[in-house]
């Protein structure tokens, strides 16, 4: 497995496709509330992709809320969900948030 950090559109289209199986097809989210204003490479957030077999299969991003770093729209597609990329994307959100002085 492997984890990055999303730095273009490319890559972003894919956390987005993601979002739209999970979270929207899936779990039944009105597509306009899941994408916002924050869905973007300017900077407000830090988004990452998770690849497993070389297929990105979880999403998950990190964004500025009061000062801290809040952890959002993480997600990992229906026949992936066994493997433990959950706890990858947190940690990886954690290490973007540490390094971004949002946690302690």
């Amino acid at each position: 497995m492997e984890v990055k950090r999303i730095t273009v559109d490319h890559d972003l289209k894919k956390a987005f496709q993601i979002r739209k199986e999970v979270f929207v097809e899936e779990q039944g989210v009105p597509v306009e509330a899941e994408f916002d204003e924050f869905d973007t490479l300017n900077g407000q957030c830090e988004h990452i992709l998770v690849y497993y077999e070389e297929h990105s299969v979880g999403t998950g991003r990190v964004r500025v809320v009061d000062g801290a770093g809040k952890l959002e729209r993480i997600c990992i597609l229906a026949p992936y969900r066994k493997f433990g990329l959950g706890k990858v994307i947190i940690k990886a959100l954690e290490d973007v948030a540490k390094k971004k002085e949002y946690l302690g």
